[in-house]
Order: structure tokens, then C-alpha cells, then sequence
């Protein structure tokens, strides 16, 4: 899937920091994020629910995420979506 090839080409950047902390302090993940999405054919919005199911098994396929319960890779990944999607609907 396209977008998955766009989350291993940048996983350096998308795997680095995560949560809503993570957006803020990363200059680089929240506009890398919204770049992809807006490059994905279709609806925007479904386009964010669409990268972050697949940020989401990046996440929990990664070993650095195994320090983490399930319930704080999802609020990681709820807080992100949430602010993305935000930004994608001022847009």
C-alpha cells in the first residue's frame, strides 16, 4: 500500500517521537504527516484515519513500542490523529 511505503521510507522522522508532546517538539513529523496526506488520492479526512491505522501497526510491530501497553500506543496514536486532523480540516 502506498501509504505504508511512505511510513518505511520516513519511518526515521514518524517513528521518532510520538503523542501529541512528540508533534510539538518534532519540527519535522507534523508537516511530513500532513504532506503525505495531502498527496493520498481521495477524501482528507479519511486519509488521516486511513495513515494513522497504519502509523498504528508500525507502531505496535516496533520494539521500541514493546515498553508500552496497548492502551498508551492507542492514546499516542488518538492524540496524533487528533491533532492532524484538526489541521487537515483548517486547511
Amino acid at each position: 500500500m502506498w501509504v505504508d511505503q511512505k511510513i518505511e521510507e520516513h519511518k526515521h522522522v514518524l517513528m521518532a517521537s510520538f503523542g501529541f508532546q512528540g508533534l510539538l517538539k518534532s519540527k519535522l513529523k507534523l508537516p511530513l504527516i500532513l504532506k503525505i496526506i495531502r498527496e493520498m488520492p481521495g477524501s482528507a479526512i479519511e486519509n488521516v484515519t486511513i495513515f494513522f491505522d497504519e502509523l498504528r501497526e508500525r507502531y505496535l510491530a516496533d520494539s521500541q513500542f514493546k515498553q508500552f501497553r496497548l492502551s498508551e500506543v492507542d492514546r499516542f496514536i488518538s492524540e496524533e490523529k487528533s491533532l492532524v486532523g484538526l489541521k487537515v480540516i483548517n486547511n
